[in-house]
């Protein structure tokens, strides 16, 4: 799927290019390769954990050096009298799109410097002449068309959504690699419910701090990192919540430093973060993913809903599914929903996390001729009348750690996160004896 839109060839273009001594901006690298800003901004993260450290330091390096290019010829390059020539040609209606006035007027500029002179000085692209002649009526502003044709409408949605589907799959799976012959570990995480009063903010501070302080142990989250109480529909929950948005936040950016002392120390720990229904709310209400800006930046991957993961261990590929929640729940047996979900997914997987509903257990089944895990974490909200109201017990604060074998598909899972890292110290250092 992946080879569709971004083959070989383009990857190993696109490393030139942010390897480049001319030090591109993002901006360049986007009109230099013909793809959206968001597709090739995606392609880099996922590049840059292939990179090698001197690759990375130079990528750095580079990276600064092109913002700082880009600010000084922002500011000596656009004065009043080139603000304003452009502003003219945008207006008259005589050329289609920005990228003709670039190659006319200004071919020393970039598409995308043109649309940020536009936006900085609030101008509008006109090209109404042009496209009327051509059968239908269309206005564009900053390069973006709307059309009232409806043939021509329908092309855009197609070839747009097209795309769209293909991302939106993409966008679950991940791969890891791992070169070191070490056991490692990844506790699942998740259920924080940050922001009420009585969560178990004490053993959520030190999990985190057992996690830091263990080579080769490492995070997935699960979701429901905040309260996050916003919408109506939850009356109750508003008139008596504990916390705001913004203070829950706060709380989380700074659970963030309990896992490293710097941005680059937390995303080695972090792995990878799902989003789970009390997320959700945030985008349901103005559409702005909270998780998603939260850990843009610190490269730890992403997917929402769904998370597809290959760790790549010496050679021996594991793989992990992890959902906030889903289907098929049992009162009974709690990894009832992880095994259906093996049965009814769209692939097999060697562990399986699923959160949301505070019951920690583990599960270790077959399928397929092979050992699978089944794994439910508990969650740090202890204090939660709606549970207790409705009879359930109240829940334990435990986040299953699942370790891999280095030298055979074999997999260890424990309740407990010192007893994880208790076993995984040791596993290693016997290592070194040998």
């Amino acid at each position: 799927m992946k080879a569709k839109f971004w083959s070989i060839e383009e990857n190993k273009k696109l490393k030139e290019l942010l390897l480049d001594e001319k030090a591109y901006t993002m901006l360049q690298i986007s009109d230099i390769m013909k793809k959206s800003l968001g597709s090739v901004d995606n392609r880099k993260q996922r590049l840059f954990q292939s990179f090698t450290k001197d690759e990375k330091q130079r990528h750095m390096l580079l990276r600064t050096k092109a913002r700082n290019t880009m600010i000084a010829k922002k500011s000596l390059y656009w004065n009043s009298e080139l603000v304003n020539k452009l502003k003219v040609a945008c207006e008259s209606g005589l050329y289609n799109n920005l990228s003709e006035i670039q190659k006319e007027i200004f071919s020393n500029s970039s598409v995308s410097q043109l649309r940020n002179v536009l936006s900085d000085n609030g101008l509008r692209m006109y090209s109404r002449k042009v496209e009327y002649h051509r059968g239908f009526k269309t206005e564009s502003i900053d390069n973006i068309p709307v059309k009232n044709s409806s043939e021509e409408y329908w092309k855009l949605m197609e070839e747009t959504s097209n795309e769209e589907i293909v991302l939106f799959k993409q966008e679950s799976y991940h791969n890891i690699v791992f070169n070191d012959k070490k056991y490692i570990g990844f506790t699942c995480i998740g259920d924080q419910h940050f922001g009420k009063i009585g969560i178990d903010y004490k053993q959520a501070r030190e999990d985190a701090q057992i996690i830091k302080n263990t080579d080769n142990m490492y995070v997935l989250f699960g979701g429901d990192f905040f309260e996050n109480y916003i919408k109506a529909n939850i009356m109750e929950a508003l008139v008596n919540k504990d916390s705001s948005p913004k203070r829950e936040q706060m709380l989380l950016e700074h659970y963030f430093k309990f896992f490293g002392n710097t941005d680059e120390e937390i995303t080695n720990k972090i792995v990878a973060s799902i989003s789970g229904n009390h997320d959700w709310r945030t985008s349901d209400v103005s559409g702005i993913d909270l998780i998603k800006t939260m850990i843009k930046g610190k490269r730890m991957l992403y997917s929402p809903e769904e998370l597809r993961l290959t760790i790549k261990l010496n050679g021996i590929d594991y793989k992990i599914a992890a959902r906030h929640q889903y289907r098929f729940n049992s009162a009974l047996n709690y990894t009832h929903t992880v095994k259906r979900w093996y049965d009814e997914g769209e692939e097999p997987f060697d562990v399986g996390v699923i959160w949301h509903n505070h019951r920690p257990d583990i599960e270790e089944f077959v399928k397929h001729n092979k050992m699978r895990w089944g794994i439910r974490p508990g969650s740090y909200k202890i204090k939660c009348r709606w549970s207790k109201s409705k009879g359930y017990p109240i829940t334990l604060p435990l986040m299953p750690t699942f370790i891999l074998n280095p030298f055979e598909r074999s997999i260890v899972v424990f309740k407990h996160v010192q007893e994880a890292s208790d076993y995984l110290r040791l596993k290693n250092a016997e290592l070194k004896k040998k």
